[in-house]
């Protein structure tokens, strides 16, 4: 796995946190709606599943947070932030960081670089 499939998987994992939440909000009204004791009791059940679920993803996001900051330069953690963690694209880094695109497009290829070299070992597990 390359350093940008592994960053990728960032935009996957807010799908699915984003998916799971809204899973607990639906099983939360049918705890309020529902009166029958199996039931809830499987509601409770699997609200403790995907809270669980939740834990493991976040853990997952926090690893790969981490493996950014391995990277020295500050603009370059500043970019792979902004892009794989915020979600923003490359000209809306250069809006905000007063760049051109070019220049920021140039400094994502330096970044992802930069990422593979601080995380060359741990890259080299993911496949």
């Amino acid at each position: 796995m390359n350093a940008r499939e592994y960053l990728g998987r960032i935009k996957h994992l807010n799908k699915e946190i984003s998916t799971n939440k809204a899973m607990l909000e639906l099983l939360e009204e049918s705890l309020n709606t529902n009166n029958d004791a199996d039931v809830l009791k499987e509601i409770k059940r699997l609200k403790q599943e995907i809270k669980n679920k939740l834990i493991y993803i976040f853990e997952i996001k926090k690893n790969i947070i981490k493996k950014i900051y391995n990277v020295n330069d500050s603009f370059l953690r500043t970019i792979l932030l902004n892009h794989y963690i915020n979600e923003l694209t490359l000209k809306d880094i250069a809006k905000v960081t007063n760049f051109s695109y070019d220049y920021i497009k140039h400094l994502h290829i330096k970044s992802i670089i930069a990422f593979e070299e601080s995380n060359k070992d741990e890259l080299s597990n993911y496949k």
